[in-house]
């Protein structure tokens, strides 16, 4: 549920949502 919003600085070594 946490990859349909872009992940902000939160997780930075969590590259769930990382489309760009």
């Amino acid at each position: 549920m946490e990859s349909q919003q872009p992940r902000p600085k939160k997780d930075p070594l969590r590259p769930k949502c990382q489309r760009a």
